[in-house]
C-alpha cells in the first residue's frame, strides 16, 4: 500500500484564522478547511498557523517577511490569508467619531495595497513553482443593520474580486455566503464567526476548489 506525501498548508492573517469566536476544543476555520481538504486530495494536509486577533493588513504583511513565516510560505501547497477586516473596522470607528468618509476610503486603499503586496510577495517565494493554490476571503458584514457598512464592505469586496489576476490566486465569497444569516452565523457579540460560521467560510473556500493540486 502507497502513501501519499504530506501537503502543507499555511494560515495566515487575522482573529479569522485564529478562530476567535469558535466554541473551545472545536475546529474553527483552519481546522475545518484543512479536514476538508484532506478529503477532496485524498492526502494528508499539515498545517502552520501564523495569525494575530486584531492584526491588520499591514500587521500581516510584516510578518510574512520575517524568515520563519516565508520559509513556511514558500514550503506549502496550500496557504489561505484572511486580512483587511480590521482595517475597515478601526476606520469605522474614527467615522462614527469625525463623520470623515475619506479615512474609510484612505483604510480600504492601503489594505488592498498591503493584500496586493503581501500575494506579490507569495508569488514572488512560488516563482519556480507550478502546484499551490492560494486561496483569500472577501469581507462579510457583522453590521447588517448599517448601511454605512454594507457600502464599504461591497467597495472593498469589489477591489478584492480583482486580486484573483494573480496566479493561482482565488478569493471566496463570504459576503455572499453570510448574507442575510448573520444571526445563525455570528458568535453571540456578533463581530466573529460561532461554530456554524466557521463551517460555512471552509466550505465557501473549499468549493472554489483545488487546481492545480489535483
Amino acid at each position: 500500500m502507497s502513501f501519499k506525501q504530506p501537503l502543507l498548508y499555511t494560515a495566515l492573517g487575522d482573529s479569522l484564522t485564529v478562530g476567535v469566536g469558535a466554541d473551545l476544543f472545536s475546529p474553527a476555520f483552519v481546522g475545518r478547511y484543512q479536514c476538508l481538504s484532506e478529503k477532496k486530495l485524498q492526502a494528508p494536509v499539515c498545517v502552520q498557523t501564523f495569525a494575530k486577533n486584531g492584526a491588520t493588513s499591514g500587521d500581516i504583511l510584516e510578518a510574512a517577511r520575517l524568515p520563519a513565516i516565508s520559509e513556511a510560505l514558500k514550503s506549502s501547497s496550500i496557504i489561505t490569508v484572511t486580512a483587511g477586516a480590521n482595517d475597515l473596522i478601526h476606520a469605522g470607528e474614527q467615522f462614527l467619531f469625525h463623520q470623515d468618509t475619506s479615512l474609510l476610503l484612505q483604510a480600504m486603499e492601503t489594505a488592498i495595497l498591503n493584500i496586493t503586496e503581501l500575494i506579490e510577495l507569495i508569488q514572488g517565494l512560488h516563482f519556480e513553482s507550478s502546484s499551490f493554490i492560494l486561496r483569500l476571503q472577501n469581507l462579510y458584514n457583522p453590521f447588517p443593520q448599517l448601511p454605512e457598512a454594507e457600502e464599504w464592505i461591497r467597495k472593498f469586496n469589489a477591489q478584492m474580486a480583482g486580486l484573483t489576476r494573480h496566479r493561482f490566486t482565488k478569493v471566496a465569497d463570504i459576503h455572499g455566503a453570510f448574507a442575510g444569516k448573520q444571526q445563525e452565523l455570528l458568535s453571540p457579540h456578533g463581530v466573529h464567526p460561532n461554530d456554524n460560521g466557521y463551517a460555512v467560510m471552509a466550505q465557501t473556500v473549499a468549493q472554489l476548489g483545488y487546481d492545480p493540486l489535483r
